[in-house]
């Protein structure tokens, strides 16, 4: 992993961005160390009338996430964890709701990397815990609070 680029960019539909029906962020990651990256994220995410109580929702998200590869070729399970900022609003037929919360989480995945540059390739999950900054979640049940989102992303190293 000696080889691997110092720099990745790529997008990611679902993941961390989450909270959503449709969620897509932008990703840079930075490598640290031989088998490290420190990883950035700005995601948006949002929902509109799907004949619910709602007229739409939409959630802002920024993660920092320190990630580990494991593998020395191009093909690696990856392992991160890390904390997600998501700042929510949301507006009913009746009233606005926004909120924010902080969530820590992991990233558990399989990536195709070139050990040089090239297209990267991810597949896996985030997992996370809401912890409210406001009495919004307040009345809700510790599961509901627990999240699990599957991600998909293709970028390119440089």
């Amino acid at each position: 992993m000696e080889n691997i680029s110092l720099n990745n960019i790529y997008a990611s539909l679902f993941g961390k961005a989450g909270l959503g029906f449709m969620s897509i962020s932008l990703n840079y990651e930075r490598k640290i160390g031989n088998k490290k990256l420190l990883s950035f994220s700005l995601g948006i995410a949002g929902v509109s009338d799907l004949g619910g109580s709602y007229q739409y929702a939409r959630n802002i998200n920024l993660s920092f996430f320190l990630v580990n590869l494991y593998n020395s070729s191009g093909s690696v399970f990856e392992f991160g964890y890390g904390i997600t900022y998501y700042n929510y609003s949301e507006k009913t037929y009746l009233n606005s709701i926004k909120t924010h919360h902080i969530s820590p989480g992991i990233t558990i995945g399989f990536r195709y990397q070139p050990l040089n540059s090239g297209m990267i390739f991810r597949i896996g999950i985030d997992a996370g815990i809401l912890i409210p900054k406001n009495d919004y979640y307040i009345d809700v049940d510790f599961l509901k609070q627990f999240i699990v989102l599957p991600y998909l992303s293709l970028g390119y190293s440089f």
